[in-house]
Parts: C-alpha cells; structure tokens; sequence
C-alpha cells in the first residue's frame, strides 16, 4: 500500500508541474489546454499505477494525456519524443529506457520541457524548470531494506542476504544497492550479514 501511495503522490507531483509549463492563460496552477506526452519505459504493476493516476489528475485538471509504453525500447521512445517535438507538446513526462540517455532525448525534445520520473539521469543532464526529475531518494529506500532485514533477523547469530539487483540502466540499481551495503557495513552487527553475489533481473510484469 505504501509504494502505491507513493506512486500517486509522484504521479500529482509530476502533473503540478506540468500545469506551470503551460500557457498563461487560464487560472494558475489549471491544466486547461496543456498537451502532455508520457513515455513509459516498461509497463509493470508499479509504473502501471502512476499511469493511471497521472492520468486521473490530468483529467482532473483539464490537460490531455497521451500515454505510450515503450516496452523496454530505446528505439521506440527515441521515435515517441520526436513525435512530441513535431506535434508541438507542451510537455514530455519520461520514464527514460536509459537514463544515460537524457541528454538525447532532452535533444530531440526540441525545447519542450522534460520530466523524468522512475529513473532519474545524471545531475549534469538537469535544468531547473526545464529538465527535471521527481521521484524518492534511492538511497534512503536501500538503507530502509537493509533496517529491515537486521531488524527482522536481529535474534540470528548469522544473517545471508541474496541480491538481485534491477535492470542495469536504472538508477535505482545501483543506489539502492549501494546504500544496502553501506548499512549492512555500518551496522553494530555487521559482522553477522554476508551477502551473496548480486545479480541484475528484469522485474516481472
């Protein structure tokens, strides 16, 4: 229940945006008339539910959103950006196939103003009000799965943690990740947790 709150939240976040990219005419913070194009990197139960209420709120608020799941293709979203740019977009919402990316996509965007979401590109590839990115703290949700683990296991004289990572080009990959050990290390107790190889895998739809 927790991540879809979360996704609903990011999904309102993502649409108030948008709403002050566009034209100014209308009331503040309305979406009257705003054009928004949102490219799904791959549908799963998790992106499916920011999809729907991106969705929901865009109705809500009188914009238009047209919404494309690449299925893992770079190619395909390439072609979806430049078929924003050509029909005149306000905004792109981006789910990046690849964050590495970004600054190609941001290319092809021709000026419309990009918000990715899910995945987020490098600081260097962002620009306040124009390219940004709005989404958790990777970080800070690794360190919550690793508190998890020691506190679930805290009475086990020997913790053996298995991960397997997500899809390479993701950012959360390798945040995530990271900050897990980075608690496991740091933990009263980290001699007890021994963690196996780390694997990359595809999530399931």
């Amino acid at each position: 229940m927790k991540k879809v709150i979360s996704c609903m939240i990011c999904a309102l976040l993502l649409v108030g945006c948008m709403a002050g990219c566009g034209s100014t005419g209308g009331k503040s913070g309305s979406g009257n008339g705003i054009k928004i194009m949102m490219s799904l990197s791959q549908g799963d139960d998790f992106r499916n539910t920011i999809v729907e209420q991106a969705k929901k709120t865009a109705q809500e608020k009188g914009a238009t959103l047209d919404v494309y799941d690449e299925d893992g293709s770079l190619e395909s979203q390439v072609e979806h950006i430049k078929q924003a740019a050509k029909e005149k977009y306000d905004v792109i919402l981006c789910g990046p196939v690849n964050a590495d990316t970004a600054l190609e996509l941001e290319s092809l965007a021709d000026g419309i103003p990009v918000i990715f979401y899910n995945s987020c590109p490098d600081a260097s590839y962002l620009e306040a009000g124009k390219y940004m990115y709005v989404g958790s703290d990777e970080n800070v949700a690794g360190q919550y799965q690793a508190e998890y683990i020691l506190d679930k296991f805290s009475s086990s004289d020997e913790i053996n943690v298995a991960i397997f990572k997500g899809p390479r080009n993701h950012s959360a990959t390798k945040g995530r990740t990271g900050a897990l050990k980075d608690t496991f290390k740091n933990a009263d107790h980290a001699k007890r947790a021994k963690i196996g190889i780390a694997r990359s895998s595809e999530p399931s739809r």
